[in-house]
């Protein structure tokens, strides 16, 4: 086998190695510090390969799932435990009759004011120079 081969077959080791580490944890250091892999070599990587990039983003994506499950599974112990911020917690984000609300409330009025004279000729001055054909079929007729 050439070197050549030989680098290729070592970083795609490293890159499945790194691939476990972002699923198992989606923080880009500490995976790479796992894998061995150095975090300059792991964005060259994902600069050079749309695929590596993407199984990347596929890996992150899987990691947040995961430790997102671990998260809710303490929440919910503490839960069991009678914890009252866990409790607030769970229900702020599942319910959405604990949710947090934004109330609006008032009027809103709109007046319209004749415009002046020379109002209106800046208005048709500015859709001349627009490119609008305003005024034109006056002309035409």
């Amino acid at each position: 086998m050439s070197k050549v081969q030989t680098i290729k077959v070592r970083q795609d080791k490293l890159k499945v190695i790194l691939l476990e580490q972002l699923k198992r944890t989606p923080i880009k250091e500490i995976a790479c510090d796992k894998a061995g892999v150095s975090r300059t070599t792991f964005y060259r990587w994902i600069k050079g390969s749309k695929k590596f990039a993407e199984e990347v983003e596929a890996a992150f994506n899987e990691g947040r799932e995961f430790i997102n499950d671990l998260a809710e599974s303490q929440v919910i112990s503490l839960i069991r435990q009678g914890e009252i911020a866990a409790m607030r917690l769970w229900l702020q984000h599942n319910s959405h009759r604990y949710a947090n609300k934004l109330e609006l409330s008032g009027t809103i009025g709109t007046t319209e004011l004749p415009m002046t004279k020379a109002e209106k000729k800046a208005r048709i001055q500015a859709l001349k120079h627009s490119s609008l054909s305003y005024g034109q079929e006056k002309k035409r007729k």
